[in-house]
Order: C-alpha cells, then sequence, then structure tokens
C-alpha cells in the first residue's frame, strides 16, 4: 500500500496566488497584492463544503462563557455526540444478531443494550480466589452459545476449568472446544483466532500479559466474529483503561457472612465499573441460587447508580493470571 503525501496533490482553483510573478513582456518582477484569505481554517484559499448533516451550534443566552446555560448546553451536546459515535461503533454489531443476555436479568438491566451487544469484550474482575466471577463468565457463555446456536471456546491454559463444571449452566459440550495453551503467547493467539470465527459464540479465558496491541487486537477480533470475548482477570486491572465494552467487579456480599443458607447459596456484589455508551457505578446485589444454579437477584438487593462517569478514549490492557492451588475447589467456586 502506497501512500501519497497531502502535500503533493494539487487541486484545482485551491492553490493561493503568487505573492511576486514573472512579466512574460519586460522579464522583470511585479508584486501582485495578496487576495483576503477566508476565515474559514479548514479552506484557507476558498470556501469549501461539507456533506452530511452539521453540528449544532450551543447557545448561550447569557452571554457568559462559564454560565449555568452555556455549560448545560455543552454537556447535551456532548452526549449527543457520544450517543451518534456509540450507533455508528455498534452499527454492524446490531446487524450481526440480537443482544446477548449476561445470564442474569438483574445485570441486563443495568447495561445500556440490556444485554451484550455481538462482538464485544466484556471482563469480570475478580475480587480474589473463588470470589465467583468465572461463575459469572460461563452463565453469560452459557446465554451466548444457546441464542447464537454457535460453540463455545475455552482457553484454559492452568486445567481449571472441568465438564461438570458447565453442565450446571446446561452448557452444550459438544458444541464445547477446549484449548490448553503453554504459553500466554498462546493463549493470546488462540483467543484471537476463536473470537474471529463466525461458527463460536462465545469464549471464555483467563489471559496473562496482555499489552496494549494484544488487546487491542482481541476486540477487532471479537468485531470480527461477532461472538463474545469473556475474559475473567484480576482486580488490579481497574485502574487500568480498557478496552472491552462492560467490565463487572465480582465480590462476596460482605454483609452476608453467616446469614445465607445452602438453598439460597451464595450472595455476591457486582459493581458495573465500565459500561460503554451507558452508566456506569450501579451495584447490584445477587446471589447463585443453590438449587437451579441461576443467578439472581438477592432478596435484600438494591441497585443503585453512580455518577454516571464514562470512560472514554484510552485503549491499554493490562493482566495477571493466578496460579492455582486446588483444581476442583476453586474451579467449583468460580
Amino acid at each position: 500500500m502506497s501512500i501519497r503525501p497531502v502535500a503533493a496533490v494539487a487541486v484545482a482553483g485551491t492553490l493561493p496566488p503568487a505573492a511576486n510573478e514573472q512579466s512574460p513582456a519586460t522579464g522583470g518582477t511585479r508584486t501582485r497584492k495578496r487576495e483576503p484569505q477566508s476565515q474559514n481554517n479548514l479552506f484557507p484559499y476558498g470556501e469549501g463544503r461539507v456533506t452530511g448533516q452539521s453540528l449544532p451550534r450551543t447557545a448561550n443566552p447569557g452571554g457568559q462563557p462559564g454560565s449555568a446555560a452555556s455549560m448545560e448546553a455543552q454537556r447535551r451536546l456532548i452526549h449527543q455526540l457520544a450517543r451518534e459515535v456509540r450507533h455508528l461503533e455498534t452499527a454492524g454489531r446490531r446487524q450481526a444478531g440480537r443482544v446477548v443476555s449476561s445470564g442474569c436479568p438483574a445485570m441486563d438491566r443495568l447495561l445500556a443494550s440490556h444485554g451484550y451487544e455481538p462482538g464485544s469484550v466484556v471482563e469480570y474482575l475478580r475480587s480474589g480466589r473463588a470470589c465467583g466471577a468465572t461463575y459469572f463468565a460461563l452463565a453469560a457463555a452459557a446465554s451466548a452459545q444457546a441464542a447464537r446456536d454457535g460453540y463455545l471456546v475455552i482457553v484454559d491454559r492452568w486445567r481449571r476449568l472441568y465438564p461438570p463444571q458447565l453442565l450446571a449452566h446446561k452448557i452444550d459440550l459438544q458444541r464445547t472446544i477446549w484449548v490448553y495453551p503453554d504459553s500466554d503467547r498462546d493463549a493470546v493467539w488462540a483467543l484471537d483466532q476463536a473470537l474471529r470465527t463466525a461458527a463460536v459464540s462465545a469464549v471464555v479465558a483467563e489471559v496473562d500479559g496482555l499489552d496494549s496491541r494484544a488487546a487491542r487486537r482481541l476486540q477487532l477480533a471479537a468485531e470480527t466474529g461477532g461472538g463474545l470475548g469473556l475474559l475473567v482477570r484480576p482486580a488490579e486491572v481497574r485502574r487500568h483503561p480498557s478496552w472491552s465494552e462492560v467490565q463487572w467487579l465480582i465480590r462476596p456480599d460482605p454483609t452476608a457472612r453467616g446469614a445465607v443458607g445452602m438453598h439460597r447459596g451464595r450472595r455476591l456484589r457486582a459493581h458495573l465499573l465500565r459500561n460503554r455508551g451507558g452508566r456506569s457505578g450501579a451495584v447490584a446485589t445477587l446471589q447463585i441460587d443453590g438449587l437451579s444454579g441461576q443467578i439472581v437477584a438477592s432478596d435484600q438487593s438494591a441497585t443503585d447508580r453512580g455518577n454516571g462517569n464514562e470512560q472514554t478514549g484510552a485503549v491499554h490492557l493490562a493482566a495477571e493470571l493466578a496460579r492455582p492451588k486446588d483444581i476442583g475447589r476453586d474451579a467449583a467456586a468460580g
């Protein structure tokens, strides 16, 4: 692919008039008055025209740059532009398929699309070992497999997962592919190849050593294939910007110690740290039903919304993977 410099392309009618010209009759030079430039900085030597819908202008009724009315108008404009960008970014995904449930209706209600958009990367940050993050990822994987009738790929470098655990989520083992990479590099390669495959509904993995290029690579791969990338990661990465569409922090409910019986199941809290296109900061108190294995809203659940801050712009990822000590116990706990 060749790239032509912009300065080398001449467009008729846009070149500036010369300040000094050679006179053909006398051979001398004559000074020519330079024409005033347009006030349009985008087209300094002539008026330009931009097709399409123009951006709305914000009104300033009070004439004061820092007035409340002016700031409110700017805020509305920023939110409008954010919605327009979001619409353009997700247009292809909406055509690729319908929104996939997270596996829990209470969590779906907190998301901008009331579920996961096809071709999205979702992160489940674990606050500690056996906190339930893997359980949430598998619940979403089961929803994706059922919605698209595709394959589930599990990239399990440390061999922490096993088939009976998937049966609790009603995952079709006949349409589940297990990958056991020997290194972080092989794990990223397997994730990339699986996410790019249209027949794959979801990919579940605990990843290690993701740099910004690898993270961007996985995000683009998910958009290409249309499946979900469900990554379980340590809570420390919450301090880093992320490529993910949605980011949850899963932790045990501190108020549920000794108060939850065997049939009621474990009570957990899901903090919505990142919700692209929507509001972040919500917290849902959930519990894993001890009989059905479903994730449901707790009896004492109170969904609270935060200040609605949205994360934008930065695109770096860091990852860390803890080596298991007890495969059976930790895998069952998530």
